[in-house]
C-alpha cells in the first residue's frame, strides 16, 4: 500500500513537472519572438534616425557645392548636385516608407517633404540667378534672408522627427533588454524544473533498485 502511495506522488510530480515545463517552454518561445520583434524595431529606428541625419547634412552639401559652384565656376559642382538632389529625394521616400506604421510620423514625414522641396526649389533659383545674374545677384538674393528661413524650417522639421524617434528607440531598447532579462529568468526555470524531474526520476530509479536488492536479499535467506 505505501509503495503504491508513493508511487502515485512520483507520477503526481512527473505530471506537474511536465506542465511546469511546457508553461516555462511555451514563456520561453514568447519571450524570444518579443525579443526578436523588438529588436527589429530598435534596427528600424536606427535606420530612421541616420536617413534623417543622411538629409540632414546632405542638404548642407548641396549648399557647400553650391557655393563652390559660385566661387570657381566649375560645372562639375553642377552636375554633381544634381545626383546629391536625387538622393536626398530617394532619401526622403525611404524614410516615408520607414515611417508608414506610424501616423503620427507620417504626418511630419510629410511637412519634412514640403521642406525639402521648398529648398531645393530655393537652390534651383538661387542657380539661376547667378547664371543670369552674376555673383552680385547672388549677393541680394543672399542678403533678402529668405533662403535661410526656408533652411531652418527644413532643420527644425527633421530635429522634430529624430526627437519622436529617439524617444521610440529609448522605449524599444528597454522593451529589448526586458524581454531579454524575462527570458533569462525563464530560461533559468526551465533549467531548474529540468533538473526536479531528473531528481525525481533518480530517486525513483534508486528506488526500485533498493527494493529489488532487499527483495533478492529476502529470498537468498
Amino acid at each position: 500500500m505505501k509503495k503504491l502511495i508513493a508511487e502515485f506522488w512520483i507520477v503526481i510530480g512527473f505530471m506537474i513537472g511536465l506542465v511546469l515545463f511546457m508553461l516555462t517552454g511555451s514563456l520561453l518561445y514568447r519571450s524570444i519572438q518579443e525579443y526578436r520583434e523588438n529588436s527589429l524595431l530598435v534596427a528600424h529606428t536606427y535606420e530612421v534616425i541616420t536617413s534623417l541625419n543622411e538629409i540632414r547634412y546632405g542638404i548642407l552639401d548641396v549648399e557647400s557645392s553650391q557655393r563652390a559652384y559660385f566661387l570657381s565656376d566649375d560645372e562639375t559642382f553642377v552636375a554633381q548636385n544634381e545626383q546629391k538632389v536625387n538622393r536626398l529625394r530617394a532619401v526622403q521616400e525611404q524614410i516615408q516608407q520607414l515611417t508608414a506604421d506610424n501616423a503620427e510620423q507620417q504626418i511630419k514625414v510629410k511637412n519634412l517633404s514640403v521642406q525639402l522641396e521648398l529648398r531645393l526649389a530655393r537652390l534651383a533659383q538661387g542657380l539661376k540667378t547667378y547664371q543670369s545674374g552674376g555673383v552680385q545677384a547672388i549677393h541680394t538674393r543672399i542678403n533678402a534672408g529668405e533662403s535661410r528661413t526656408v533652411m531652418n524650417g527644413l532643420m527644425q522639421q527633421i530635429q522634430q522627427l529624430e526627437e519622436t524617434e529617439q524617444f521610440l528607440l529609448n522605449k524599444r531598447a528597454a522593451q529589448v533588454n526586458d524581454n531579454f532579462l524575462q527570458a533569462r529568468g525563464v530560461g533559468a526555470l526551465v533549467v531548474v524544473t529540468s533538473l526536479v524531474g531528473f531528481l525525481l526520476l533518480w530517486w525513483k530509479v534508486q528506488g526500485d533498485n533498493s527494493q529489488r536488492k532487499n527483495a533478492e536479499t529476502a529470498v537468498r535467506q
